[in-house]
């Protein structure tokens, strides 16, 4: 059986048209390797990132008869990405759910042995977005979903000690106004309720995101928003670069100046890079099909090369069909850095995190 799924065997298929490979064995150890380190991981999507088992203990959307969610990869492109999130996300129907989800996710980290996790959570999704766009009936108050997310957290993190979990929520780059203002009222109130606070009063939201099709509109609204969030102690996270014009990328990270950029690699050819705190995710990348290059030609290794100090991150697991092991042993079998690669980018990721002194709590093992 191979080490990678069909999808990623395809693409080393056709890299090795350019160049060797490494030899599967060496991948299988390697990714071996990886699999027992203790990990820091500050790019992932808590809806994404759980078992295939969990959602099907779920009530089965009608449209998950034609296809499985968690089938579909590689995507056409992001569009059909984001059609096979939504299809997912349209199982999760009550907010026990949510706890039961964010709990699970927790587990999924212990298996992975990944020690510290900052990760994307969409409570948007399943409140606002569904009643803007009729996804599903069931529509939930944006406020309930995140302290759904936080008692689950809470609950999963005392089952496993030595782990610690912080949570990024995404505002989308696509919410309007409105939208924004029933955000901001959600995590300014968090600021005060038990539900989002640990054993040791920390609280679990350390930032905001800007997710989805990177848009403009309402550009200085949402600027606005921003700020006053960053008031609040929460730090700024932007999907960026993934395939979007360079100019946009660039316009993106000069106007919205966040504390770390997801993917961010569409202008590197034009020399241009967010080199304070960048986290790319390859294999994703490659999967939507929002990098079209050679695999082997991936930003991710001439940034490496360069010192620019990237993180990496595993994006969607469930989704793309990988884990945050498979993707190193992945890179790994492109380039061939291995442990210098894996080393060196776990450090980027320890030394640029949201909350350093919940990380503090597990360092030893890292």
């Amino acid at each position: 059986m191979s080490l990678f799924p069909k999808t990623l065997t395809d693409i080393l298929a056709n890299s090795s048209l350019a160049r060797q490979i490494m030899p599967i064995e060496s991948c299988k150890d390697f990714h071996d390797w990886v699999r027992i380190q203790p990990k820091i991981e500050t790019h992932v999507h808590l809806e994404a990132a759980v078992s295939a088992d969990f959602y099907k203990s779920l009530t089965q959307p009608e449209s998950w008869r034609e296809s499985l969610p968690w089938e579909r990869a590689p995507f056409s492109d992001l569009r059909a990405f984001i059609m096979a999130w939504v299809d997912l996300s349209r199982a999760m129907r009550t907010l026990s759910d949510f706890e039961k989800l964010a709990e699970q996710f927790v587990y999924e980290r212990v298996k992975e042995n990944i020690r510290y996790t900052e990760a994307y959570i969409s409570p948007a999704d399943f409140s606002l977005i569904r009643k803007r766009f009729a996804i599903a009936p069931e529509i939930f108050a944006f406020d309930e979903v995140l302290r759904a997310y936080s008692r689950g957290l809470k609950s999963g993190l005392a089952k496993n000690p030595g782990f610690e979990v912080r949570l990024i929520v995404d505002t989308l780059w696509i919410s309007n106004a409105d939208e924004r203002e029933i955000i901001f009222s959600a995590l300014k109130s968090s600021r005060s309720e038990a539900d989002f606070f640990d054993p040791q009063g920390q609280h679990y939201l350390v930032g905001i995101g800007l997710g989805g099709a990177e848009s403009h509109g309402d550009l200085s609204g949402r600027l606005e928003f921003i700020e006053r969030v960053r008031a609040l102690g929460f730090r700024v996270d932007i999907h960026s670069g993934e395939g979007v014009d360079p100019e946009l990328h660039r316009e993106s990270v000069e106007k919205v100046c966040p504390d770390r950029v997801a993917h961010g690699f569409s202008a590197v050819s034009e020399n241009f890079v967010f080199d304070a705190n960048v986290v790319m995710c390859p294999v994703s990348n490659l999967l939507l099909k929002t990098y079209v290059g050679a695999a082997q030609k991936h930003p991710v290794f001439d940034l490496f090369k360069k010192k620019v100090p990237i993180a990496i991150g595993s994006d969607d697991p469930l989704l793309l069909g990988h884990t945050f092991s498979l993707e190193y042993a992945f890179l790994h079998a492109l380039s061939g850095d291995g442990e210098d690669f894996f080393k060196e980018t776990q450090k980027n990721a320890r030394e640029r995190l949201f909350a350093p002194e919940i990380f503090q709590r597990v360092q030893h093992f890292c």
